[in-house]
C-alpha cells in the first residue's frame, strides 16, 4: 500500500468521525464535542500529508492544502467557544490573501521566465476573489455596510473561477 492510500483512508476515517462527532452534538450526547475536535485535526493533518505526497499537484491540491487546515482551524475555534474567535480569524483571512498574492506573484514569475507574459483571466479572478472575500469578511466584522455585497462577489467570483478550472484542459489549474 502506498503512502497516499494510507493517507486518503485516514482522511476518509476522519471525515467519518467528524459525522460521527457532528451526530454527538446535535444530540447532546456525551463525548460530541472531543470526538469533532480529533476528527478536525486528524483532517487537518491527513488531508496535508494526502496533497502533498502527490506528484503532480493541480491548483485544486494546492488550495486544499492550505483551505482545509483552515476550515478545520475555524471549526475548532467555533466548536470550543474560544476568546478572541474575531482577531484568529482575520488574521488568517489576511494571511490567506498574502498567499494569493504570493501565488500571482509565483504565476507571473514563472511566465516572465518562459518568455510569454499574457494575461490570464483565471488567476486574476483568483486574486481578485481572494481579495474581494478578505475586503468583505473584514467589512463584516467590523459591521460595515455593504460587506454582504463585496462578500458575495468575491465567493461567487471565487465559485465560478473553481468551475472553470476543474472543467478546464489546462493541467496548471
Amino acid at each position: 500500500m502506498d503512502k497516499s492510500r494510507i493517507y486518503r483512508s485516514i482522511f476518509r476515517v476522519s471525515i467519518a468521525m467528524f459525522i460521527f462527532g457532528t451526530l454527538h452534538r446535535i444530540m447532546h450526547w456525551p463525548f460530541g464535542v472531543e470526538v469533532s475536535i480529533c476528527a478536525l485535526i486528524l483532517i487537518s493533518i491527513s488531508s496535508v500529508l494526502y496533497f502533498s505526497s502527490k506528484l503532480e499537484k493541480t491548483f485544486i491540491d494546492e488550495l486544499a492544502i492550505v483551505g482545509i487546515p483552515l476550515w478545520a482551524l475555524f471549526n475548532i475555534l467555533r466548536i470550543t467557544h474560544a476568546p478572541y474567535q474575531s482577531e484568529i480569524r482575520i488574521g488568517i483571512l489576511i494571511i490567506v490573501f498574502i498567499y494569493s498574492v504570493y501565488r500571482s506573484i509565483r504565476w507571473y514569475r514563472k511566465e516572465k521566465s518562459s518568455g510569454e507574459i499574457r494575461f490570464n483571466l483565471g488567476r486574476s479572478s483568483y486574486v481578485l476573489g481572494a481579495s474581494l472575500i478578505v475586503i468583505g469578511l473584514l467589512f463584516k466584522y467590523l459591521h460595515w455596510p455593504s460587506a454582504s455585497i463585496i462578500l458575495l462577489s468575491g465567493v461567487g467570483l471565487m465559485l465560478l473561477n473553481f468551475f472553470l478550472s476543474m472543467f478546464s484542459k489546462n493541467k496548471d489549474n
